[in-house]
Order: structure tokens, then sequence, then C-alpha cells
């Protein structure tokens, strides 16, 4: 019953990575570019580049400026490696609850952004799928822990009467 469960959780968190990584692949060289060469972007593309910072740093960076953002961003090929090398599953709570004000707002969204930055809405995308894969995750993860539990328990109750078995056939 709790591998089902765990299972159809799982099921809904794969998509999530899927779309992250889906909006990872729209940015590129000439977009990234474009985007670190703003002076003064509109407040929702610093919002997302925020976002972006705090993931990345696991919510230990204390400069979240756009000027952190681009310098984040000097090496391209770098920081595309370092957003789809991020592990997920050790984002802190910390983390996410700095990021999550964010996404309360109406135009953090992909489409929204896009008018702005393509690049930004792709960035956009991630941080979204990001914080909701991690969400997923840590309603997954109890449930594995306690299915390895269980699992184990069985195994060394069957163990047991195999030994018990074992034993009675000797008398």
């Amino acid at each position: 019953q709790h591998s089902l469960g765990c299972e159809q959780d799982l099921v809904k968190a794969e998509p999530m990575l899927r779309k992250a990584e889906a909006a990872l692949d729209t940015l590129n060289k000439s977009n990234l570019t474009e985007l670190k060469s703003f002076k003064s972007p509109p407040a929702d593309v610093q919002h997302v580049l925020k976002c972006v910072v705090l993931l990345l740093s696991n919510g230990t960076s204390r400069d979240r400026t756009w000027n952190a953002a681009t310098k984040l961003m000097s090496r391209i090929d770098t920081f595309l490696a370092n957003l789809k090398a991020l592990d997920k599953e050790t984002i802190s709570e910390a983390c996410i609850a700095q990021v999550k004000p964010f996404l309360q707002n109406a135009s953090f969204n992909g489409d929204a952004i896009m008018a702005k930055s393509f690049a930004a809405a792709g960035l956009c995308e991630w941080v979204i799928n990001v914080v909701e894969y991690h969400r997923v995750y840590w309603i997954v993860q109890p449930k594995r822990d306690m299915l390895a539990a269980a699992k184990q328990t069985l195994d060394d109750a069957n163990a047991g009467l195999t030994r018990s078995r074992q034993h009675v056939g000797r008398l």
C-alpha cells in the first residue's frame, strides 16, 4: 500500500523535473548574454534572478542583487552547468522559504516574464518547477523511508521464521 502511494507521488514529481530541464533547454549563450547585459532590468526579471541566486547558493548568499546575478552569469557555460547540476533533493527548507514569496506574485510566471526577457522566462519556469519538485519530493521521501523500514522489518521477520522452521525441522 505504501509502495503504491510512494510511486504515485514520484510519478507526480517526474513531470516537474522534465519541465525544469525543458526550461533550461530554452537558454543559450545568446539569450543569457542579452539578459546579463541589462543595466537595470524590470523588477520581475530581478526577482527571477534573486530566486536563481538563492537556489544555487541554497539560500546562503547574502548578495542577491542584480550584480550578484550577473556575476553568476559571467561564464554562461558554467552558469548553465550549475543550473543543470543543482541537487534538488538537498535544497534546504530555509532556502525554499526565501523563494516562496516571489512565487506568490501573479507576475512570477514564464508567460508574464517572456515579454521582458526570454532568458528570464526560462529561468522563471525553472525556479517554479524546482520548488514544486522539492515540495513533492519531501512528501515522497518520508514514504520511501517508511517503505524501506517496513521492508526491512518484513525481511527480518521472514528470516526469523525461516530459522524457526529450520529449528523445528531438526527436532
